[in-house]
């Protein structure tokens, strides 16, 4: 059940990610608006900083973009060697302990 919703936010989070990068409008690209600012006559301190900004970003979207499909690659092939048998599916989960506001509900 949980797979469709997987499988959507990593469509849409790819797409989104791929656009915000290399898209050819500067209005939404990183880099295509570091490439329109680097040729404005104009070059100053602070379009210096933009361009260092929005190739930052750029980057800094890639690697997140490399380490989410790092995690569902190393999710798949748990799937698999689980699904196979190759592997034994553990859950590992923390015994219940009750709290002290449980135990002052039941009197």
């Amino acid at each position: 059940m949980t797979l469709v919703p997987l499988g959507w936010l990593v469509a849409v989070t790819f797409t989104a990610s791929w656009e915000k990068m290399f898209n050819s409008n500067p209005r939404i690209g990183f880099l295509a608006h570091a490439r329109q600012l680097a040729t404005s006559t104009a070059p100053s301190h602070e379009i210096s900083r933009l361009i260092f900004n929005d190739r930052l970003d750029a980057a800094v979207t890639g690697v997140l973009v490399c380490m989410v499909a790092l995690v569902l690659l190393e999710s798949v092939f748990l799937w698999v060697s689980v699904l196979s048998g190759r592997m034994q599916a553990r859950i590992k989960e923390a015994p219940f302990v009750a709290s002290r506001f449980a135990a002052e509900e039941q009197g």
